[in-house]
């Protein structure tokens, strides 16, 4: 587990912007939340999106059930919780790959680029 910037988290809670206790800030900068610090920010991913998955592109809607073809997850490449560190992807359930696409950290700032590398990946789905 990174370490703890305890001043600056101790800050955070004192304004009510962390709720739980186990969320914090690391000494570099990046959150580590829980609970309901944590559902609070899943609008922000899908907003920063556009609801759409960033490796695929394909629609997605943040209140779908996990069977429907629109579910999105909240992909975390390295162990924060930052709006800046994580991604959008297509949750497992929908049959598509791209929750596992193995290049993990790869925001794709153009459609185009995250299909070309997707089917890259997986011809056998193009």
């Amino acid at each position: 587990m990174p370490k703890q910037d305890e001043r600056a988290t101790s800050t955070l809670h004192e304004a009510g912007l962390l709720i739980e206790k186990d969320s914090y800030l690391t000494l570099d900068g990046h959150l580590i939340l829980v609970g309901e610090d944590k559902s609070r920010i899943r609008p922000m991913i899908f907003k920063r999106f556009k609801n759409r998955c960033c490796i695929c592109g394909h629609p997605l809607d943040e209140g779908a059930p996990k069977w429907t073809p629109n579910a999105g997850a909240w992909h975390h490449p390295g162990s924060c919780s930052c709006v800046g560190c994580t991604e959008l992807r297509c949750d497992e359930t929908t049959g598509r790959k791209c929750h596992a696409h193995r290049e993990a950290g790869v925001i794709f700032t153009r459609k185009a680029d995250a299909l070309k590398a997707f089917n890259k990946l997986y011809p056998e789905s193009a």
